[in-house]
């Protein structure tokens, strides 16, 4: 087990400040910054939006090599290694491409290495915290082939060639989320609700709301809308002054969340209407949604453990100040699935004692990735785990110990995060009163 140095991305609808959850996991990663009043100052005013922790070139995770620590030198187990890195900071893929097998895990090549040449020294996956202050971009990540085709024709805007399927699990019980087309029912009540909305897209009673209504709207909005911002802005604000006159307690959600991307991102931002076409998720903690290649979501609030493909792939259509790809995107939606009704997943419980430890796993339907929630409880036996691949760890609560019998014992902390090798059986206990709560993304297989 080796602690890892992650990098926090400082996007603009971040949580802003230190004592935020990824500010926590940052300062967790520079105990020296609170030794500068100003250096510290500046910090916290920061909007700390996501951290990484992977080997992704945008954001790789590092470790500090000493050589005079007897336990990362019978892991790392190369003497030339650990003295020509001593004392530095070093990017976590020089393991991987040191000895592949040893940590990545052999299974982990023989599965990953032969179908792709990149993956015989790289990580699968990309593992996340994130904190949402601010509604992220209305968006959808590509399959695998379009990703190839995207990187080959725009590499500087998509700077890798992979898929990006990825599970995101509430941390709180306010994370709010769009995701996936809202079913012709739930659709043509918004346009009852909402006059303005039915009038620019020529809703009636006797309107057929499926796959080809849906394209044609989605068309609407970024080739002619889009383009047009004064005209834009008049629908947006006739629909602000249509929603304010309804007692908020009668406001409907999207109606809700209208206002609020309004005083986000103004009146002329394509994302105002669009947000009307999707489900509204409320997840509770340990709640989690699975969002595949294609689909459209966007994040609305709250913190959360997310977990994708090791790719930074992203096409989006508003609610952002950032490039935005219409013509992609529009020809990328999955318009057929506006008849699939999603839900909320929960991971499966695999372990249970009766002092509170458990394990629940979430699976994903993918097998570069999936997330294991741990829980340890004080007093209690503890957990053991093993998987076939490394693991990467993030802890979100408590303190305690992880032991392994070859290599010894481990403190861990909340808000720090460690990388684990492959085929190691380990147990996890808790030193406090509060809980020892900590997520592993690893390989499903």
């Amino acid at each position: 087990m080796i602690r890892l140095h992650c990098k926090a991305q400082t996007y603009h609808w971040g949580k802003t400040g230190l004592d935020t959850l990824v500010g926590k996991a940052y300062l967790a990663s520079v105990p020296s910054l609170p030794e500068s009043a100003e250096l510290y100052e500046a910090a916290d005013q920061e909007h700390y939006a996501e951290l990484w922790i992977g080997d992704h070139p945008s954001g790789p995770a590092e470790i500090l090599v000493n050589h005079e620590d007897a336990q990362m030198a019978s892991i790392i187990a190369d003497e030339g290694f650990l003295k020509h890195y001593h004392h530095k900071d070093i990017e976590i893929s020089h393991l991987f491409k040191l000895n592949p097998g040893r940590f990545l895990g052999h299974k982990y090549i023989e599965h990953f290495g032969q179908k792709n040449p990149k993956l015989q020294n790289s990580m699968a996956f990309l593992f996340k915290l994130l904190a949402v202050e601010k509604a992220l971009s209305i968006q959808a990540h590509p399959h695998k082939s379009l990703a190839e085709q995207l990187h080959k024709e725009h590499p500087e805007i998509y700077k890798d060639d992979n898929h990006k399927p990825e599970i995101a699990i509430a941390l709180g019980d306010d994370f709010m989320a769009l995701f996936g087309f809202l079913s012709p029912e739930k659709l043509a009540l918004n346009f009852k609700q909402n006059k303005a909305l039915s009038e620019v897209f020529s809703y009636t009673e006797s309107t057929v709301i499926d796959a080809d209504f849906l394209k044609g709207c989605v068309k609407h909005m970024f080739y002619e809308l889009d383009k047009d911002l004064e005209n834009l802005q008049g629908i947006t604000t006739v629909l602000q002054h249509e929603i304010t006159a309804i007692p908020e307690s009668d406001r409907s959600l999207h109606q809700s969340l209208f206002l609020t991307l309004l005083s986000q991102y103004g009146p002329q931002d394509i994302g105002l209407i669009f947000s009307f076409f999707f489900n509204i998720f409320n997840l509770k903690r340990d709640e989690a949604v699975v969002i595949t290649p294609n689909e459209p979501h966007a994040y609305i609030r709250g913190d959360l453990v997310e977990c994708m493909a090791n790719s930074d792939n992203v096409v989006r259509g508003g609610l952002t100040p950032k490039l935005k790809d219409k013509e992609t995107l529009y020809h990328m939606l999955p318009y057929d699935t506006l008849t699939v009704e999603r839900a909320p997943v929960r991971g499966v419980p695999l372990f249970e004692s009766a002092g509170g430890s458990s394990v629940v796993e979430y699976k994903t339907g993918f097998e570069e990735f999936r997330v294991i929630k741990v829980q340890a409880s004080k007093g209690d036996e503890g957990v053991r785990v093993r998987y076939n691949t490394f693991s990467m760890v993030i802890v979100i609560g408590g303190k305690g110990t992880v032991e392994f019998k070859e290599y010894g014992m481990f403190t861990i902390e909340a808000y720090q995060a460690y990388y684990v090798m492959p085929e190691q059986e380990f147990a996890v206990k808790a030193e406090q009163d509060e809980p020892l709560v900590m997520f592993i993304a690893n390989c499903d297989i």
